[in-house]
């Protein structure tokens, strides 16, 4: 059994991101359930390796530099600091991370080592089609779609994949899609693999009508106007660029539609020549605070999460504990929470993901589908949608994931 867990974080990565969510939500859940818990922050901007703490624990802080080449370094530090023991863990939540893994397991060699997999090398180049990566790394056969440079870079990135999950004693899959792919297509034995959804616990039992009039006079937003709220990094992977293409088709057959981007504007800036005719009807909010996002999930009247792939977005959560009607794609793990005329309007990604008009025309129809919905349809999605947050992606179900992985340890 793991008594104590040493959290690995790389800060300057996760202080706006999934994983910092992650680990604002695990941290004190692990500590709930009797695990002591001390922080590894590396790429904290401090100048020198120091100690302090954050989040209500220990954390042991390490400038920024490549982590994998400062990984004996950084170690050495830490043996001065840790006693490697039978019921201990080190826990990375970054790829990739196998000299940094490599150099743990020499230095603790009584302690465990658990990765959480938020994002693979793969998904962002086959924009998350595991078809292809199954027949890359699999097969060994390069599909017609896929370019030398892609096949050489997901073959190579995926054969360190597979010796940093030999090297770890848990890795934790945060869907059944995500889950599948290590064992079916990395081979990583099954007894190793954890499925275990993120979780939300401020779920609303309904929408407040008078606070979204409030809140859409604080922000000058129109009563009638139709708005649809795009949370996330705002990259083409993320399915960013077609849904700027399917609002401009929306928007050429009704005027009273508005996309809200809540989002990195140095992100948004690269899709600027896509954006730019658009500006009339769009609101770009930059990166702002959570309380501010969650103002907005409030306003608006349909939350779209049109990405190729995530693991177990927290976006897509908190729409859905906000009751707010969902257009989501089928894309890789994504379609494993969000279940077409269940909780969600599901727009379809084409077989070829390269075919951008192809699928802005079915993220265009799926808005539309969903902006028109009849009020009970749309009553009837939001209570699936409510029903599953409230089980599947609980606090309950997520500690319970968590506590049993370290029990078995």
């Amino acid at each position: 059994m793991i008594k104590k867990v040493y959290m690995v974080d790389v800060e300057a990565n996760s202080r706006q991101n999934g994983i910092g969510t992650y680990l604002r939500t695990l941290i004190p859940i692990l500590r709930w359930i009797g695990r002591e818990v001390t922080l590894i922050s590396l790429n904290s901007g401090v100048g020198a390796f120091t100690s302090g703490r954050r989040m209500g624990c220990v954390d042991y802080r390490f400038p920024t530099a490549d982590y994998n080449a400062c990984a004996e370094a950084y170690c050495e530090s830490l043996s001065q600091n840790i006693v490697d023991s039978d019921d201990s863990a080190f826990w990375v939540n970054y790829t990739p991370c196998l000299t940094l893994v490599k150099e743990l397991k020499r230095r603790f060699p009584k302690s465990r080592i658990i990765s959480t997999v938020h994002d693979q090398g793969w998904t962002k180049s086959l924009l998350g089609k595991s078809e292809l990566l199954r027949s890359i790394l699999v097969d060994g056969r390069q599909p017609d779609i896929v370019s030398q440079h892609t096949f050489d870079f997901v073959r190579n990135y995926g054969a360190e994949e597979r010796q940093l999950y030999e090297h770890c004693d848990a890795v934790v899959a945060l869907s059944e899609s995500a889950y599948a792919t290590f064992v079916d297509i990395y081979g990583v034995d099954r007894s190793k693999v954890h499925m275990i959804h993120n979780c939300i616990d401020d779920v609303k039992s309904r929408r407040n009508v008078a606070l979204c009039r409030k809140l859409r006079d604080k922000y000058g937003m129109g009563a009638d106007e139709k708005m649809v709220l795009y949370a996330g990094r705002p990259v083409r992977v993320k399915g960013f660029e077609a849904l700027l293409r399917a609002f401009a088709m929306l928007r050429s057959e009704r005027s009273d539609v508005r996309l809200v981007v809540a989002g990195r504007l140095s992100d948004v800036a690269r899709a600027e020549w896509l954006l730019r005719p658009m500006a009339p009807w769009t609101t770009c909010l930059g990166l702002i605070p959570h309380e501010e996002v969650k103002e907005w999930y409030g306003i608006a009247d349909v939350g779209v999460l049109p990405s190729f792939t995530e693991q177990c977005s927290f976006s897509g959560l908190e729409m859905m504990a906000n009751r707010l009607l969902v257009v989501a794609s089928d894309g890789h793990c994504v379609r494993d929470m969000f279940v077409d005329g269940r909780n969600a309007v599901v727009a379809h990604i084409p077989d070829d993901p390269l075919d951008d008009d192809a699928y802005a025309a079915e993220l265009c129809r799926a808005l539309r589908q969903a902006i028109d919905m009849k009020p009970r349809k749309a009553s009837k999605l939001l209570a699936e949608a409510t029903r599953r947050v409230k089980t599947q992606y609980s606090p309950a179900s997520f500690a319970a994931g968590y506590s049993q992985l370290l029990d078995s340890l």
